[in-house]
């Protein structure tokens, strides 16, 4: 098991997909989600709206910017299982585009096996995961 996370950007301010782009979108996934790849995936609302950033200083001091924010932003997110960044690769240039031009991020997710850490701190991270795991499950049950 390998995670990729796939960033999308944002589209253009106040565009959307047209339906019958919509609906091959929606058909890919399900494709790929049926094949136990897709293993989550969002869109997130334009940074105009309840949208912030939190600057950390060193001291750990935050200071909040509320959006709207300029420049490209997140737009949508998308979890996948594959074996290799190959396969990510194949499945995001299969990935039906809303938009006729886009660049997509492919990102490898850290697995706490590839840390050097004790392994008291990786039992924690893997009860961690298995409690987001929970967590997720009651979002739609």
């Amino acid at each position: 098991m390998v995670l990729f996370n796939i960033l999308f950007p944002s589209p253009p301010a106040g565009q959307t997909p047209a339906p019958e782009k919509m609906q091959d979108i929606f058909a890919y996934q399900e494709k790929i989600a049926k094949e136990g790849k897709l293993i989550w995936a969002e869109r997130l609302h334009d940074a105009a709206k309840e949208s912030a950033r939190i600057h950390i200083d060193g001291s750990g001091n935050s200071t909040v910017e509320n959006g709207p924010f300029d420049g490209p932003s997140l737009g949508g997110y998308a979890v996948i299982d594959v074996a290799d960044l190959n396969e990510a690769i194949a499945l995001v240039k299969d990935f039906p585009s809303g938009f006729p031009s886009t660049t997509v991020e492919i990102r490898r997710v850290i697995d706490i096996n590839d840390i050097p850490a004790p392994d008291a701190v990786k039992a924690k991270a893997k009860a961690l995961r298995e409690l987001m795991a929970a967590n997720a499950k009651k979002l739609h049950a």
